[in-house]
């Protein structure tokens, strides 16, 4: 109907104008309009016009069935004209616009309503189109605002995320001076946006970074018009805290740099949280001292720059002495004040550069970088047994410790970590076995006492299955009768290669394995047993005495 020519409709035209293009077709074919025209004639053929071309078209004969029918479905654009019965098309106009005054409202009118046009201006109604209605000038209208539409929609959208976003925005002008900020910058900042508009973004440095870091950020905004990364800022009470930050530049139709729009996220506490996980990765949750990680790392750091200067550097393996005793007998809460205790001491014995560690248990470790000679190595080490064997207070009890140290030296002892450490640990065994509370100096010849000590603790763990543990019982006398009233039991290792060896040898490294309590138990079935025999094959009764180790005491289930 539309293709009628002028003749026949001389209320409706239809000049050409410039194709719409294919954004324009898919943009109406998604918008809603709303056509009020009381010419039925007029409205039913512009509404076959238009209903071809929009989404959805609603149609009124009056301004009243308009503003009912606007209220219903809420179209997009209103397409009217002014003077109808009942209700005109400028009364319903005013009446949405105080309900949306965003709607774009066109109007058709004819030449002489003079009166009405301005009325339509006071309206704000900038949109109109002369009878008789140049359909595609209509359509372009109606394009005009449909984009308006879409235009303040997205405006509406960038604001609502502007303002609801939980990452704070500001935006600075071309003079990097701030404009506009979102309530999220100043709930993360403290600042109030009047505390900011007009200032630089500077009021929130922290004075962390360096003008090279400034530099290197602007350098990058201005080639590539974005930067991100992370930056230490200040809030307005002082507290300094680290956010993620995006900046983007902005520019206007001729290619310049018009704005900045700045976005971060408050990253303080992911920030604390890394911080954190990576102190448990490198430190003692118990003393706070270097674990044995952070400590092969320094220790290697510094035998690199003892390469590189010709230098020296010394390794001590420190245990405390009976440390298992007092854990054992007071208690575990009691053990780690006391490992507490002896970390702090120990750290007052040594230079800023130097590192104290703990390995774990009672075991401690300390790095010596840049010696000048032994001596340095000597007084250190008797510092540090002086300060673990001065008596501690701790809940109440009044404790006395030592420590058995060893020492190894870099390059004499080994030129790399895993040499120092197992030789620091060799000379810290020989001093214990020096009766403990001093330090011995690693020496090549240890090595052969220290395969010695491996070779027996691994038959001994063999030698209860294997039976190779003998008892042998020494007698008791009443005098002067000279009658047997007991026996004492001995333990004797016969050792398939080595013979009978002396409880000397053997027993104090099954205390300090802990082999002694497996040993100790077997003792007791066995003089139980022998003790019962005797009494079977009809000897008077006897008191058979056993030596029981400290350890075994201990246990919740001796009895």
């Amino acid at each position: 109907m539309d293709d009628m020519s002028q003749h026949q409709r001389p209320w409706i035209e239809k000049t050409p104008v410039s194709a719409p293009g294919r954004d324009d077709i898919d943009l109406m074919k998604n918008i809603s309009v709303l056509y009020v025209e009381d010419d039925a004639d007029i409205r039913r053929h512009l509404s076959e016009f238009l209903r071809r071309r929009v989404g959805k078209l609603y149609i009124a004969a009056n301004g009243q069935e308009g503003l009912e029918l606007w209220r219903q479905h809420r179209p997009e654009v209103v397409v009217t004209d002014i003077m109808m019965p009942v209700m005109g098309g400028l009364k319903m106009a005013e009446l949405i616009q105080r309900e949306n005054p965003s709607v774009p409202i066109i109007v058709t009118t004819a030449l002489n309503e003079t009166e009405s046009f301005l009325k339509a201006i006071d309206l704000g109604i900038d949109k109109y189109v002369i009878k008789p209605i140049n359909t595609e000038l209509l359509l372009h209208a109606i394009q005009k605002s449909a984009w308006g539409v879409k235009a303040g929609l997205e405006i509406q959208l960038a604001a609502t995320v502007f303002d609801a976003s939980s990452d704070a925005i500001f935006i600075t002008d071309s003079d990097n001076l701030i404009i506009s900020v979102n309530a999220a910058f100043c709930e993360i900042t403290g600042y109030s946006a009047e505390d900011v508009i007009g200032q630089a973004p500077e009021i929130l440095n922290s004075g962390r970074h360096d003008a090279g870091f400034y530099h290197a950020m602007w350098r990058d905004l201005l080639e590539t018009g974005r930067w991100n990364g992370e930056v230490w800022n200040r809030r307005k009470n002082g507290e300094i805290f680290a956010e993620l930050l995006t900046i983007n530049a902005v520019k206007n139709y001729r290619g310049e740099i018009s704005h900045y729009v700045s976005i971060f996220a408050d990253i303080t506490e992911h920030k604390q949280t890394e911080e954190h996980v990576r102190h448990l990765a490198h430190y003692d949750a118990l003393t706070n001292l270097p674990n044995r990680t952070l400590f092969n790392d320094r220790l290697g750091q510094a035998l690199i720059n003892a390469q590189r200067d010709n230098g020296r550097a010394a390794v001590m393996f420190l245990d405390l002495d009976r440390f298992k005793n007092i854990n054992d007998t007071l208690g575990h809460g009691i053990g780690d004040l006391l490992l507490q205790e002896v970390a702090v001491r120990l750290t007052g014995c040594v230079r800023q550069g130097d590192t104290v560690s703990r390995l774990g248990g009672d075991e401690f470790v300390v790095l010596l970088p840049e010696l000048n000679d032994e001596k340095d190595a000597r007084l250190v080490a008797q510092k540090l047994l002086n300060a673990a064997a001065f008596p501690m207070i701790l809940e109440g009890h009044e404790l006395h410790i030592s420590a058995s140290i060893g020492i190894s030296y870099y390059p004499m002892d080994g030129v790399n970590t895993e040499t120092l450490m197992k030789n620091a640990d060799v000379a810290m065994y020989r001093a214990k076995e020096e009766g403990r509370n001093n330090y011995q100096f690693y020496h090549a010849s240890m090595n052969a006492r220290s395969f010695e000590r491996l070779a027996m603790e691994t038959s001994m763990r063999y030698a209860l299955k294997r039976g190779e543990f003998e008892l042998y019982y020494q007698p008791r006398f009443a005098l002067p009768e000279g009658r047997i009233i007991g026996a004492e039991a001995l333990i004797r290792w016969n050792h398939p290669d080595l013979g009978m060896v002396s409880p000397v040898q053997f027993i104090p490294l099954a205390e300090e394995t802990g082999l002694i309590l497996p040993i100790g138990e077997w003792v007791l079935k066995q003089v139980a047993a022998q003790g019962k025999a005797w009494q079977q094959a009809g000897f008077p009764p006897l008191s058979l005495a056993v030596n029981v180790s400290a350890r075994q005491f201990r246990r919740a289930d001796f009895a």
